[in-house]
């Protein structure tokens, strides 16, 4: 019996968070209350509290399950070979944030870009994981890299940037297909790095 209460909990929680995702989503954080999250839910307040607490705790929450869904995207694209595994990792990355994580990812950006406080300095943190996975794999891509080691993260964190500000396909606008957007993102910064390794450190002070 409690085995199954403990699994109700779980699933209820995760609908919580699901409902949460989607209207974070749809109307942008500030504008979304519990109280608004537990009506899309036919559920009351109080139930809601003995969930989530607090907003805060709950965009956590949604943050938490994007974050984690999108390095389960990334792991397989890490099997790719350098150097081909840069441009998996990019590919990925806009395939997961434009389809099943576009949810997710709008709640991250409105959180990456809003205003200083424990939970973006707590996003902030989890982000550079990803960043990690895309510096080590541009280091790879890139030959010189061991003589400028300083300059993978700053390279990834703007690929990942641009990534993140790639248009999605729309009805008036179709965009790029996700593989193409990461290939030429890659690229863009793939050259940028080459450029600045051959200039050297005095080239990119002057």
């Amino acid at each position: 019996m409690a085995g199954k209460r403990s699994q109700d909990f779980v699933a209820r929680q995760q609908a919580i968070v699901a409902e949460a995702a989607r209207a974070f989503a749809a109307e942008g954080c500030a504008a979304v209350s519990l109280d608004r999250v537990s009506v899309g839910l036919g559920m009351s307040h109080r139930y809601m509290k003995t969930y989530f607490l607090t907003k805060a705790a709950l965009v956590g929450a949604v943050l938490d399950r994007h974050l984690d869904r999108l390095l389960e995207a990334l792991a397989a694209a890490e099997a790719a070979a350098p150097p081909a595994r840069l441009d998996a990792l990019a590919a990925a990355y806009l395939d997961h944030t434009q389809d099943e994580g576009a949810e997710g990812q709008r709640v991250l950006l409105e959180v990456l870009h809003g205003p200083a406080g424990g939970l973006r300095a707590d996003l902030l943190a989890r982000r550079r994981w990803v960043a990690a996975l895309f510096a080590d794999a541009l280091a790879e891509a890139v030959p010189g890299f061991q003589a400028r080691p300083e300059l993978a993260m700053p390279l990834a964190q703007c690929l990942l940037a641009m990534l993140d500000a790639a248009p999605a396909a729309g009805p008036a606008e179709p965009a790029l297909p996700p593989p193409a957007l990461a290939r030429l993102a890659v690229a863009c910064i793939r050259e940028g790095a080459r450029h600045e390794l051959a200039a050297g450190p005095a080239g990119g002070a002057g």
